[in-house]
């Protein structure tokens, strides 16, 4: 008799609507690019070497979950990287964690595949350097610019240019990437 009273109980719970906080809270957890990306940008704005255990736990929940996203955080990362030279080891660390963490496996495809971490970062690589690599060409407003400008622009560039190579160099270390990408690049930067 306790036991049909229990069922008739659950029975009788209501369901969730489709305006219900839960519903609501449902359709929010689905992350689009565009909410990674800021989550993203945020979490690596704040990261330092102190901050990067608990910033890092926030990275790998704030919403990858797919081979996209994963795109998003390495175009990020580079970025960060690149300008920041004296994080550029903290950068690599943070890459290694980030293809270790199983939480983050689902956003990445099996190992092999054309979507897996390292060729994520290996397609991210190669991104950073063909644009280094590119001839630079005046657009109107780089024109209108004072020479001091355009002096601050060439320094960032090649400011840029350092941090790609270091990075690069730091992921070779750390097992990430192959040795023949240096060879592959060195080539490249001797022909250009």
């Amino acid at each position: 008799s306790s036991a049909s009273s229990l069922k008739k109980k659950r029975n009788s719970l209501p369901c969730a609507s489709s305006t219900s906080w839960t519903a609501a809270q449902r359709v929010i957890s689905v992350s689009d690019d565009a909410s990674v990306e800021r989550a993203a940008r945020s979490i690596l704005n704040k990261l330092t070497i102190e901050k990067f255990d608990s910033l890092y736990e926030q990275l790998a929940t704030c919403g990858v979950s797919t081979p996209e996203h994963i795109k998003i955080l390495m175009r990020e990362v580079f970025e960060k990287a690149t300008v920041q030279h004296h994080f550029i080891p903290m950068y690599a660390d943070l890459c290694v964690r980030l293809e270790a963490d199983p939480r983050l496996a689902p956003a990445m495809g099996a190992v092999g595949e054309p979507t897996s971490f390292r060729h994520l970062l290996l397609h991210q690589c190669q991104v950073a350097f063909e644009q280094l690599l590119e001839p630079r060409t005046e657009v109107a407003s780089e024109v209108d610019l004072s020479p001091e400008a355009k002096e601050e622009q060439e320094a960032l560039r090649k400011r840029r240019a350092l941090g790609n190579v270091k990075f690069v160099g730091q992921l070779m270390v750390r097992g990430m990437l192959s040795s023949r990408l240096l060879v592959a690049c060195s080539d490249a930067l001797l022909r250009g």
